[in-house]
């Protein structure tokens, strides 16, 4: 069971990276013909508008206290080995939830990954294993993963997995199927082994409203189309209008509320400018799920409008070692094994210096390479030190590994370029020679003791009879 865990994961964890160094073109697919493979939201009886303002319609009106379900479904993708699918069902936290999801244990039924399922399920004999299975996790989020083991794959139009919802108000809210989160891709169909690569696909949500009034549309556009790490990006949502509405100020809009899926606070104003950040100090890059939310002033509903930004991170420079040790606790006089690894997490070619110390009697070094190559086709380099410890006196010692960029490159994040690690040397190992227990000593000093009385014994017996054969001559 475990090795099969581990193989799921690096089936995804390869499909993830094919992902990520793809060209652009592959990474967020766009609209494109009919026959392009969709990975979209669906509910049996409204499709992908879930919209109901009449109570008494039909019984299954939508309103609070009733269920339904919405299906994440797959189409025209081919054979297929796996997914990984992240959804929102909340539009925005600014307005009280209309919908919550509710886990019933058995999402994947029926569907191409339910092992208990006919054809089109997994073959007989294949093994499905679920690596995610999150609902509210954070809140309004939804995540579920799963691939088929055994080098198996099923087919690639029907269904991936079913949510439950139940209606717990009145308005409006979306469930979105998202793109991309903090920099990488969020969503992706797995295609078929040994190459297990997400497969592009055309990506759709689907709406929902039980409340009467026309909701508002949500537009924006940005500058630059193709931003930099860094770079201010300019969002323009004056393009945006309530469509019952559009002769008041905003064009019927009171509220512009956004979201730019990074660690920055979300704007509210109908001109943002915005620089995407990983943390409140490291810029961002990569693919951001930027969300515009609308709310018009008749109504107080919401539209949406997402859109994934991508920010190039153009050339980075990084570099990170790390080191591992052989003992934690050895005595003095036994060896211990130092090896260091250089890792390349940027994405340019670099050559690099390493040095390895030790702290004795100030700072002795281990080890050095003063000039070695870490290109990106071979990012992780290995070296491997021993050190002595016949001339150590027992204590804590600490082991420090530094890396450093040689050029005129600058890391991009010099606080992985230095490691510690420490082990304790013990006193030499003399145990053995007072090891034995006290009844052991005694009995041998019993015995050496009789020895020692019989030696004497025999050596009086000879003398005596060499005197009395002395006599009789």
């Amino acid at each position: 069971m475990r090795s099969s865990v581990i193989l799921a994961i690096l089936i995804l964890t390869i499909s993830l990276s094919s992902v990520l160094y793809a060209p652009a073109a592959l990474r967020i697919p766009a609209a494109q013909a009919a026959t392009t493979p969709t990975l979209e939201v669906w509910n049996p009886q409204y499709g992908k508008n879930l919209t109901n303002i009449n109570p008494g319609s039909n019984p299954n009106n939508l309103q609070p206290g009733t269920m339904f379900d919405v299906l994440i479904n797959v189409t025209n993708a081919g054979p297929i080995n796996g997914f990984d699918v992240n959804l929102n069902y909340n539009i925005t936290t600014s307005l009280p939830n209309v919908i919550q999801a509710i886990k019933i244990g058995d999402e994947l039924s029926p569907g191409l990954f339910d092992p208990h399922s006919p054809p089109p399920g997994p073959p007989p004999g294949c093994q499905v294993n679920v690596l995610k299975s999150e609902i509210d996790r954070p809140p309004g989020r939804i995540r579920f993963a799963a691939t088929i083991l055994g080098g198996c794959s099923t087919g690639g139009t029907g269904t991936l997995f079913r949510i439950h919802f139940k209606v717990v108000g009145v308005g409006v809210t979306s469930i979105d199927i998202v793109q991309a989160s903090h920099g990488l891709i969020a969503s992706q169909v797995i295609g078929p082994p040994p190459a297990a690569q997400s497969i592009p696909v055309q990506i759709s949500g689907a709406d929902f409203r039980n409340k009467p009034g026309l909701p508002p549309v949500a537009q924006f556009t940005y500058f630059p189309s193709s931003p930099s790490i860094a770079n201010n990006v300019a969002f323009n949502a004056t393009g945006s209008y309530d469509p019952d509405n559009q002769g008041e100020v905003n064009k019927g809009i009171q509220k512009f509320l956004w979201d730019f899926d990074d660690a920055s606070v979300s704007g509210d104003n109908v001109l943002q400018s915005h620089v995407f950040l990983f943390t409140p100090t490291i810029y961002g890059t990569g693919y951001f799920s930027v969300k515009l939310v609308v709310i018009d002033a008749d109504n107080g509903l919401p539209g949406r409008l997402v859109r994934v930004v991508y920010v190039n991170p153009g050339k980075v420079h990084d570099l990170a070692v790390s080191i591992t040790l052989d003992k934690s606790q050895p005595s003095v006089g036994e060896s211990v094994g130092v090896q260091v690894t250089v890792s390349n997490r940027g994405n340019q070619d670099e050559r690099a210096s390493l040095n390895v110390t030790y702290d004795f009697q100030g700072t002795k070094t281990l080890g050095s390479e003063s000039n070695f190559s870490i290109p990106l086709t071979k990012p992780s380099q290995q070296f491997s030190y021993t050190l002595h410890t016949d001339n150590l006196t027992p204590r804590v010692y600490t082991i420090t590994g530094y890396v450093n960029i040689l050029g005129n490159a600058t890391d991009a994040n010099p606080q992985d370029n230095l490691y510690t690690a420490s082990f304790t040397l013990k006193g030499a190992n003399t145990a053995g020679l007072f090891s034995l227990s006290l009844p052991v000593l005694v009995g041998g000093a019993v015995v050496a003791l009789a020895a020692a009385i019989g030696a004497v014994q025999i050596f009086r017996h000879r003398k005596k009879a060499e005197e009395t054969r002395a006599d009789a001559l």
